[in-house]
């Protein structure tokens, strides 16, 4: 079992070893729930065990694309049906279909719910913090890599309007194309290429691509035209490799998942504020990053008030937008959830 991982000030990041298999109430509404078993999604994965006012997590188990991965879970499902004497009636899944866990889903031979994978983040948080199940609205802002969305988008910058049963797309970031699909995650001079040229005509002239220029990028301009293995996604963990791509402060190719992300936000702790002339206002509900691109490309300053101000022209663009939609609908309260938000300033 992996160890748990926790931030100084308390906040858990990772429950595994020492918290897990403790049951969770659930919050006030929830009763006398059937027996459900919960898959979880593909990348990080935990599943979870519903029944009556209780809800049972596993421990963080990881990448369910790994032959190991998928023999640990089962062996933990095994082991946690043993100790609660659990059989599940129906079984709940993310809304990708190609997802492992999606495909497990289907061959147990139990009624299936799928779950948007953001509203799941959302509603999550929710009862973390025992949310009432008829407690109504709230605004959410949903920041990670990428996650199923309706109607086939893939998300991962978006606003929401969320409640345990609906979840209504608001706005967020605009989406770009992730070159070469999944190699996206792992390279991040990849989406530089793409946010270029979505948002900047002239990227070229710019030393700030020249992670972009040393590699063979215009095969990759050709694919994303054609539409060839470049899906678009309103990613949120792409758009921190982008802009650490462009600092020269991410490697060709990742080692490990957030590295280059991590190498950004450790370059912006370094700054400790600055005041700077970059911001993301918002055009149609979403954030408008061709603007963004044009003022922080042409502000000349040290690479890590360039990092900081990034941070802060993204935590304020999203504050605004969440404020927005949150005073049209009459809605006070504000939800935070995704990977991205374990960032100390997006989450901070």
């Amino acid at each position: 079992m992996d160890d748990s991982v926790v931030r100084e000030s308390g906040e858990m990041l990772r429950r595994s070893r020492g918290y897990v298999p403790d049951a969770l109430a659930l919050p006030p509404g929830f009763k006398n729930v059937p027996p459900v078993l919960c898959l979880g999604a593909d990348l990080k994965n935990t599943f979870c065990l519903v029944r009556g006012e209780q809800a049972v997590l596993s421990q963080h188990l990881g990448d369910l694309s790994d032959d190991g991965i998928q023999m640990q879970w089962r062996e933990a499902l095994r082991l946690m049906q043993n100790i609660y004497d659990f059989t599940p009636q129906y079984v709940v899944h993310d809304a990708h279909p190609g997802y492992v866990s999606s495909q497990w889903a289907r061959e147990m031979n139990l009624p299936t719910q799928t779950v948007l994978h953001h509203h799941a983040h959302a509603a999550a948080c929710l009862a973390e913090h025992q949310w009432p199940l008829d407690g109504g609205d709230v605004i959410a802002l949903t920041l990670d890599g990428i996650g199923m969305g309706e109607n086939g988008a893939l998300w991962g910058g978006e606003c929401l309007r969320v409640n345990y049963r609906e979840c209504e797309h608001l706005g967020g970031l605009p989406a770009v194309a992730l070159p070469g699909g999944d190699l996206a995650a792992k390279q991040p001079w990849r989406n530089l290429l793409a946010q270029c040229l979505r948002f900047v005509p002239e990227w070229q002239n710019y030393s700030e691509t020249a992670s972009v220029q040393q590699q063979n990028w215009s095969v990759l301009v050709r694919a994303i035209e054609r539409g060839i293995n470049a899906p678009l996604a309103s990613s949120c963990g792409r758009f921190f490799d982008a802009v650490a791509a462009a600092l020269g402060c991410a490697p060709a190719t990742l080692s490990y998942e957030g590295e280059a992300a991590c190498a950004l936000e450790a370059l912006a702790a370094s700054c400790h504020g600055v005041t700077h002339p970059v911001t993301m206002p918002r055009v149609d509900n979403q954030l408008d990053l061709a603007t963004f691109w044009q003022q922080w490309l042409n502000w000349q300053a040290p690479v890590n008030q360039r990092a900081w101000a990034f941070h802060d022209a993204l935590a304020q663009g999203f504050a605004a937008l969440m404020r927005e939609q949150a005073t049209m609908r009459g809605i006070t309260t504000l939800v935070f959830s995704g990977g991205v938000i374990h960032n100390q300033f997006t989450g901070g």
